[in-house]
């Protein structure tokens, strides 16, 4: 409610003169769609466990490699007396931050995990859903079970997408288990393979590494510039900062990735750069199996409860409902006029509704429920291009 001064136009007397105003609620402001969370060991965490007395820096947002390895150190070389598998997993982590930002991404957040254990993955990792701006996680190079097992926990609460990695070397490519390394469905999830091969700064040597940080920065690029709806990739979906692949896949098993919903790195046809080749999710739900899809539903969730916490205290009542049909319909027609959602117009796009009779009961309001309900048609990648060509004794046509 606005208290205004009245204009002087059919006043009578000297004075001041309060009027009152009736003012609606602000609009919906998008949930960030470009920040992605990475856990990991870093290089401080290396060096507290070869025994040096050192604390392990809090969660912090970057905004570049450099200030990175100005918060957890830059990745050391590897010297005698160091654990190699404690080395690898540093150096795993610190190559997928840095390409990340080489890749498009713009801010990160970081939460060191004191170990590799699932335990302290976790731990992390909720600390990381726990905000309000991370809508993508990657613990880049843990591969394990149990790993895996909590960042589906901890996105699935969230309304967040874990991007994973796959085993470095698969004993097979037509089976996920063999390629991740263990069972593995879930929406939450988005698996690339293979491997790539990067330069690791410390030694100027190439080495094997993780792809998810290189994909997640992708992600966050697309998201930026052409919406968190844009699958990304295809041909214009490279990879930058990488000198290959550790495994080039043949055509049959990049056929085999898709249907297990495992999404293939490959070489262009042409320019020699690598390229994502799908965007997928490992659902096994079909309405949920597109990473863009799954995307989207989250930011709209995210959005909507971000910004309607003022409705908690407001009155269950005809007018309060109506007010919060309204805010989600104008967030909603804004995706719709941006290319977001499928039909031609809003109706066909989305609905909106909430009331007495319509979402909830006269218990419900009773019991200080608001109930709102939405649908939306969200777009999904097109995969398939059929091109049909029809020969006549004249000629070729389409």
């Amino acid at each position: 409610m606005l208290l205004g001064i009245l204009p002087a136009a059919g006043l009578m007397a000297p004075g001041v003169y309060v009027q009152e105003t009736a003012v609606g609620r602000p609009p919906i402001q998008a949930a960030d769609c470009t920040t992605t969370g990475f856990v990991g060991i870093t290089a401080v965490n290396y060096l507290a466990g070869a025994g040096k007395t050192i604390a392990i820096p809090a969660d912090r947002s970057v905004g570049s490699y450099a200030e990175l390895a100005a918060a957890y150190g830059a990745l050391p070389q590897q010297t005698s007396g160091m654990n190699p598998d404690q080395y690898q997993r540093v150096r795993a982590f610190h190559l997928a931050v840095r390409g990340y930002f080489d890749n498009g991404g713009t801010r990160a957040w970081i939460a060191p995990a004191r170990s590799a254990a699932a335990g302290d993955v976790r731990a992390a990792l909720l600390r990381l859903t726990s905000r309000h701006d991370v809508s993508v996680v990657a613990v880049p190079g843990l591969v394990a079970a149990d790993v895996r097992t909590a960042i589906h926990d901890c996105c699935s609460a969230a309304d967040a997408v874990g991007v994973i990695d796959g085993l470095e070397a698969p004993s097979s490519w037509n089976r996920r288990e063999a390629v991740l390394g263990s069972p593995c469905s879930s929406p939450a999830l988005a698996a690339f393979v293979p491997w790539l091969r990067v330069l690791d700064p410390a030694s100027g040597k190439p080495v094997s590494q993780p792809p998810s940080g290189h994909v997640c920065g992708l992600l966050a690029k697309t998201a930026s510039q052409r919406g968190v709806w844009k699958a990304a990739a295809g041909l214009t979906a490279s990879l930058s900062g990488i000198a290959g692949l550790t495994t080039t896949l043949t055509s049959t098993q990049k056929d085999q990735l898709g249907p297990l919903g495992l999404n293939p790195l490959v070489p262009a046809t042409s320019g020699g750069q690598i390229v994502v080749w799908g965007g997928r999710t490992l659902a096994d739900d079909p309405e949920r199996k597109y990473l863009a899809v799954v995307r989207l539903r989250n930011h709209v969730r995210r959005s909507i409860i971000q910004s309607t916490g003022w409705a908690v205290f407001e009155p269950s009542n005809a007018a309060t409902h109506a007010l919060l049909v309204q805010v989600v319909t104008d967030f909603l027609t804004g995706l719709h006029r941006s290319g977001a959602l499928m039909g031609a117009t809003a109706r066909e796009a989305f609905f909106v509704k909430c009331g007495v009779g319509a979402t909830m009961t006269s218990a419900d309001v009773a019991s200080g429920h608001k109930i709102l309900e939405l649908g939306i048609a969200p777009l999904k990648p097109a995969e398939f291009m059929i091109v049909r060509v029809r020969w006549t004794s004249a000629g070729a046509g389409t």
